[in-house]
């Protein structure tokens, strides 16, 4: 048996190699990028860049063959690790029930069937090194067009088109396998699936092998927390290897052992072991296998169960890790890095988060970037506060007690999303020039505060519940000090607002989806699906 943590710390070694591979040809890409000529004509664009990715296709070969060579080294070792340990726990028990068990290394069916492993496994590895070496090419090369055509069509600078390019590298990984579904998988989460899935195949075919030799023809799975809910109907049961029998279903027909979606599959971290009916007692209640699927995590107000909480974890790691990347690439790119390190932050805030209301701890190996060090992780933090420090100033939301700090703001947006939704109106209205940063967030707050308490709730003449309000129609009800000229209009009163909304005239708004209220003070749109108000103007004549 091998437990479900051996496989999840057996492949770190490895991957940590395919880490490495890959942000070094993801920062080459992106160096090259950079140097790249995009005003050259069409023809001699072409041949450029033939050239170079002949030259660029080379290199990812030269580094993936060394990659490989050492791969399939310690593939054998650890096949040979996971073996002899799956073996020593299963000879344990079959011992306890009067079976002989020879020594692993005595038994030709054994060695065989590790020794297919190996292949297989080696095998997966050689034909992920091709299929990686010629999709990064295909990727490199489309992502190079792609830039070209923003520079020469004049819908992007040369900088924002690179950034651009850097952006989807980034977000993407290096493409390593892409399946018939359109999914795509990046090299290193194909690596994993090939290590684990190779790893605990071998070993359940090898503890099938020796269940055959001694006659053994019972096997209990593991079981673990945040199981997939697929393989959380089959965890922690037995079965028989040959037929059924009422209280013992099938093994291969329950479990679907054998294929990718089921037991010793595609990256499941399940096992399982000999027992014995009437010596073995099982290692699982039915409290204790409820408990695993049991929704006892709170996060946000709402209750989840570990494998949904692990997968928000997951989450964010890979858009934590993401953002190292484009980091990385935008500074060898010689790219301002300050989005980079603000999404940075932003993501391990919200792991932060999630990790304290669940009391689950996220898996910082899976955050580890090759070449993102002390000095780049000290570096990306600075500029993520100095990022903030300029918004606070910018919005003018220094003084009032709500983003002194990092945390703080991070408090608010995962934990008081009415005040966060109020605060993202306020910048919005600020960036497009509807509401002076010089008049604050308090005052748009109590604005704000008028519309909800006086506004929303009311009915139209045609019925319709307001429901909301849209920054715009926020920026237009103040209005007087917006710095933008087409907003900068006088504001509406409440009192006018209401008397409009409750028995204003209806008029064609020019917008299928919007109707146009007018009454004696003021003209209000709304959105009649919604309830949402929309924009509103001051009137000064009767209606």
């Amino acid at each position: 048996m091998l437990t479900p943590e051996f496989l999840h710390e057996a492949p770190e070694g490895l991957l940590e190699l395919y880490r490495e591979t890959e942000e070094a040809i993801l920062a080459d890409m992106a160096r090259r990028i950079s140097t790249y000529d995009f005003y050259i004509p069409a023809a001699q664009w072409q041949k450029r860049k033939l050239e170079a990715m002949g030259m660029f296709e080379a290199e990812i070969n030269k580094r993936l063959a060394k990659l490989t060579g050492r791969s399939i080294q310690e593939i054998k070792e650890l096949m040979k690790e996971a073996g002899m340990e799956t073996i020593a726990n299963d000879d344990r028990i079959h011992t306890m029930a009067g079976k002989k068990c020879p020594p692993m290394e005595a038994s030709p069916s054994l060695i065989a069937v590790m020794n297919s492993g190996y292949r297989r496994t080696a095998k997966a590895f050689r034909n992920l090194t091709r299929s990686t070496a010629a999709n990064a090419s295909k990727q490199f090369s489309k992502i190079l067009d792609q830039a070209y055509m923003q520079v020469i069509s004049g819908a992007f600078d040369t900088e924002t088109a690179i950034r651009n390019a850097i952006k989807a590298l980034a977000e993407k990984g290096i493409e390593s396998v892409r399946y018939p579904s359109g999914r795509v998988d990046n090299i290193e989460v194909a690596a994993r699936r090939a290590i684990v899935t190779g790893i605990n195949q071998t070993a359940g075919d090898m503890q099938l092998a020796r269940a055959e030799d001694v006659d053994s023809e019972y096997v209990e799975t593991t079981a673990h927390a945040g199981a997939r809910p697929e393989h959380e109907v089959w965890q922690g049961k037995v079965f028989k290897l040959h037929g059924e029998e009422p209280g013992y279903p099938n093994f291969y027909e329950a479990t679907g052992y054998g294929t990718g979606p089921g037991l010793c599959g595609y990256n499941c971290r399940h096992n399982f072991h000999p027992f014995y009916s009437g010596l073995s007692t099982p290692a699982y209640s039915d409290e204790m296998l409820a408990e695993y699927v049991a929704k006892d995590y709170l996060y946000n107000g709402k209750k989840y169960t570990e494998y949904e909480v692990s997968q928000m974890q997951r989450y964010y790691e890979r858009a934590r890790r993401r953002w190292k990347r484009e980091y990385l690439m935008q500074e060898a790119a010689g790219l301002d890095t300050t989005e980079s390190s603000v999404k940075m932050r932003s993501y391990m805030e919200k792991l932060k988060n999630l990790e304290e209301q669940t009391g689950m701890p996220s898996q910082h190996n899976r955050m580890i970037v090759a070449g993102f060090g002390k000095g780049e992780a000290g570096k990306s933090q600075w500029e993520a506060r100095k990022y903030y420090q300029w918004f606070r100033k910018a919005y003018s939301l220094e003084g009032q007690g709500m983003r002194k700090t990092l945390a703080s703001y991070y408090d608010m947006k995962y934990n008081n999303p009415p005040e966060y939704k109020l605060f993202k109106k306020y910048v919005l209205s600020v960036e497009r020039g509807e509401v002076s940063p010089l008049l604050g967030l308090s005052t748009y707050r109590e604005k704000a505060h008028l519309i909800d308490e006086q506004l929303v709730g009311l009915r139209t003449p045609q019925g319709v519940e307001i429901k909301d309000y849209s920054s715009h129609f926020a920026g237009r009800m103040i209005g007087h000090s917006a710095p933008n000229k087409k907003y900068n209009r006088t504001g509406v009163s409440v009192e006018d607002l209401k008397r409009c909304i409750t028995h204003g005239e209806e008029r064609t708004s020019g917008h299928e989806d919007t109707i146009m209220l007018v009454g004696s003070g003021c003209q209000v749109t709304y959105n009649p699906k919604t309830g949402v108000l929309v924009q509103t103007n001051r009137k000064d004549r009767e209606v």
